[in-house]
């Protein structure tokens, strides 16, 4: 197979760039890209073919729209235009609007993380929190739908990380899919005791709720820990994007009185794992969640995951058996002290939720499930 792989952006450590390095790694293939940092993102990258897709430089004239506008207009205008010079077997597409790649070239594939959230699910959630941005939120994501529709129709296979953007798919584009979800290697996490603090990681946005995990540990330290044994460590990735700064300030000024909470900002792959490896369990509260890689890094390290009752989580997390999932503050607060308080039972729930990842989300059954995916699509 000829692969190649295109990515608007890889500037940062998540779920996506994970999914993106396993498969560059599966089909030995080059990495499109519009912008790339390496001392920003994994740095496993450097050992792969990235080639820049290059732009007219006219568009940096739009720097003055708001950081989300210029970003979208220049993604657009990148991939509503580019075409491929040499033959490729398959094409495949990653974050939006990469999938646009398919109005103007064969053979496109896009492995859809979620359909952009600004635009479909999220919409009404983020004119609530960025009224400021009103003209990127109305003119311009009407915009962005109408092309996104277009290019979309003419995408022969979509495939999908979970079935929760499954439906997302379905209720905006009217498209099946092929669910292949990500995949973690168990081998590289270990359980190496607990040092009493919960664990979330995830980069540092609105979306991802580090200040409803805050709520809830302050509940839990209230009701629970009286003898002020445990603290709570907030770590992930951060970002420029102005959202994203502000509230990674805001959150930062919000526990800087509280020497119960920790935040750690860019760590390195084995500093996270370090983490992961001691904590008492993890917790997660991504907002309607696309799938969620890192709770199934947390249970790979044999912990306790305590995750929000929404989104991705509640297709891997079998409630009380391999972990756990809370539909209020009180939930969390009353599952955190029941972990805490019962060491032996939390043992054997974390063997099986590693258990979970090894039978479900190795990277060996992804590579065989994307095998097969694009083998079909060929014929």
């Amino acid at each position: 197979m000829k692969v190649a792989i295109v990515q608007p952006f890889l500037t940062q450590k998540g779920g996506v760039e994970r999914v993106v390095l396993e498969m560059a790694k599966h089909y030995n293939a080059p990495i499109y890209v519009v912008d790339y940092n390496p001392e920003t993102t994994y740095p496993d990258f450097k050992n792969f073919d990235i080639r820049k897709i290059p732009y007219p430089k006219w568009i940096d004239f739009f720097k003055f729209l708001p950081s989300k506008a210029f970003a979208g207009l220049r993604y657009g205008f990148i991939f509503y235009f580019y075409k491929f010079k040499e033959p490729y077997d398959y094409i495949i597409a990653h974050y939006s609007p990469s999938e646009w790649l398919a109005l103007r070239n064969k053979n496109v594939v896009w492995y859809c993380h979620s359909p952009l959230r600004d635009a479909y699910d999220l919409y009404e959630y983020r004119k609530k929190i960025n009224k400021k941005d009103s003209f990127y939120m109305k003119f311009m994501l009407s915009v962005f739908r109408f092309i996104d529709k277009k290019a979309v129709k003419k995408i022969k296979l979509i495939i999908v990380n979970s079935e929760n953007v499954k439906k997302r798919v379905k209720k905006y584009f009217g498209r099946d899919s092929v669910v292949i979800s990500p995949c973690v290697n168990p081998a590289n996490y270990t359980n190496n005791g607990d040092e009493k603090y919960f664990l979330y990681v995830s980069r540092f946005t609105p979306s991802k709720r580090q200040d409803y995990i805050v709520e809830i540990f302050r509940a839990f330290k209230r009701m629970y820990d009286k003898n002020n044994e445990y603290k709570l460590i907030l770590a992930g990735g951060t970002s420029t994007n102005p959202d994203a700064v502000e509230y990674l300030n805001a959150l930062k000024d919000y526990v800087k009185d509280d020497p119960n909470i920790i935040i750690k900002t860019d760590l390195t792959d084995a500093e996270i794992k370090d983490l992961y490896s001691k904590c008492t369990a993890f917790l997660f509260a991504g907002l309607d969640e696309d799938f969620g890689i890192v709770p199934l890094e947390a249970m790979a390290s044999g912990k306790p995951v305590i995750s929000v009752n929404e989104g991705g989580p509640r297709e891997y997390i079998n409630n009380g058996n391999n972990g756990f999932l809370a539909s209020d503050i009180s939930e969390f607060v009353h599952t955190m002290h029941d972990v805490v308080t019962n060491p032996g039972g939390m043992k054997f729930l974390g063997e099986r939720a590693r258990e979970t990842v090894e039978k479900h989300y190795s990277c060996e059954e992804f590579d065989k499930k994307l095998d097969k995916a694009l083998t079909q699509f060929k014929s």
